[in-house]
């Protein structure tokens, strides 16, 4: 059994799962997650993680260590993400995970999160067509793909729900930055519908606008994956939740706690990057970067 731990901008999240067969097939046992926010706070002009957010990160990841324990798992992976590439005080917390809980803890790159979203996402679809992943985080956007020539390309942008809800910027600004971040790739003019991607969406913003569409009381992956939400249905929602205070949201089914305040931001992301992609529609996964985690043969970047 696998035991993968991924400290986000946002949350922390523990999957356990088995993996068997000649094709590697993945299956979820339990999942975990918990709102600790390590990057809450954190700015271009201040970098450094808050020490209330380093205790709430240590306690979910000492609740991880116990069931992990208590588990059969033989493989453990801790990795962390977009806060803890910009944080100019990550070590306090590699040092502290060390010490209290024996782990090591690796911090991976942009472009590596990215890779391995892709390729946890991929794995949960039979698509001919080529795919491009969009995976939006607390703290950095993520997009994958393989160009027509089987080039694999990969971009993260340090635009996230959480960065995005504690700076506020406007949908053209928003716009902006992703039109510049894909001008710089090679071939940028692949990324248009043009091209006939199949465009995939992984990440708490995603999942929960699916959850939402489904009128999802209690979150049921297996109806998750593989949803497809119109850019007409993510519009709507955004609407809908503009306009209500952020617990009145938590009345919405589909609406998970910690979720309440950053889904706007997040779907002003969504919204942004299907513009710009020119894509009418996404179809969500559930299997993302933990799942690529397991996959990868050579997950440490």
């Amino acid at each position: 059994m696998w035991a993968v731990m991924d400290i986000g901008t946002n949350s922390c999240r523990l999957l356990l799962a088995e993996q068997s067969g000649a094709d590697r097939k993945i299956k979820k046992m339990q999942m975990f997650l918990r709102t600790t926010r390590i990057g809450e706070g954190m700015s271009s002009e201040d970098r450094s993680i808050r020490q209330a957010a380093l205790n709430r990160t240590m306690a979910a990841l000492t609740e991880f260590h116990m069931i992990i324990k208590e588990s059969p798992a033989a493989n453990v992976i801790l990795v962390a993400t977009q806060a803890l590439r910009e944080a100019n005080n990550s070590d306090v917390l590699v040092v502290r995970i060390k010490k209290e809980l024996g782990r090591d803890l690796e911090i991976l790159s942009g472009e590596a999160e990215a890779r391995l979203s892709y390729l946890g996402a991929v794995a949960g679809f039979a698509q001919e067509t080529p795919v491009l992943v969009v995976d939006i985080g607390g703290g950095s956007t993520e997009l994958a793909w393989k160009e027509k020539n089987g080039d694999f390309q990969a971009v993260s942008i340090p635009l996230g729900a959480l960065r995005l809800f504690e700076s506020p910027k406007t949908d053209r600004q928003i716009i902006d930055i992703l039109q510049q971040a894909l001008t710089n790739v090679r071939n940028p003019e692949e990324l248009r519908a043009k091209a006939g991607y199949f465009l995939i969406g992984v990440g708490g913003t995603c999942t929960t606008t699916a959850a939402v569409a489904l009128n999802m009381n209690t979150y049921n992956s297996e109806l998750i994956q593989g949803y497809r939400l119109t850019a007409e249905t993510i519009v709507d929602q955004y609407r809908l939740l503009k306009n209500l205070e952020s617990h009145e949201r938590l009345k919405i089914a589909g609406i998970q706690r910690g979720r309440e305040d950053i889904i706007i931001p997040g779907l002003q992301i969504l919204i942004a990057m299907m513009h710009v992609l020119e894509q009418k529609s996404i179809t969500i996964s559930d299997q993302d970067l933990l799942y690529g985690l397991i996959l990868s043969a050579d997950y440490r970047c």
